[in-house]
């Protein structure tokens, strides 16, 4: 998918749990997606590169999240770890960097 440019209903959205999203960067511009979290709880997001978060939002300005972690099952393949929660369902825009690779992918899930 190619990022939105804005943090609105405009930009895609990630949608289904456990299922991988591969988001396409360009190396000047990073961009927007929306994060459809279903219900209340702990959240985790898996990414294939690191520092490429820069922050989730809702419409009322940013949503903590917390510090961006290696992970450790696959660090080769999966550069970051970032957990946050929620305390009902919700849409979040999730701000991402510039990145000079062609892709970037998410994992969505439930905390473990």
């Amino acid at each position: 998918m190619l990022p939105g440019n804005t943090p609105d209903s405009t930009a895609p959205a990630i949608m289904e749990l456990d299922t991988p999203y591969t988001i396409q960067l360009a190396p000047t511009q990073g961009g927007w997606v929306r994060l459809v979290v279903p219900e209340a709880g702990t959240y985790t997001l898996h990414t294939g590169f690191a520092d490429v978060l820069d922050g989730l939002w809702t419409d009322e300005g940013e949503h903590p999240i917390r510090r961006e972690r290696p992970s450790e099952v696959c660090p080769d393949s999966i550069r970051a770890v970032h957990v946050f929660e929620t305390t009902e369902a919700t849409t979040l825009y999730m701000q991402m960097g510039p990145l000079t690779s062609l892709s970037f992918w998410v994992f969505f899930q439930h905390e473990a």
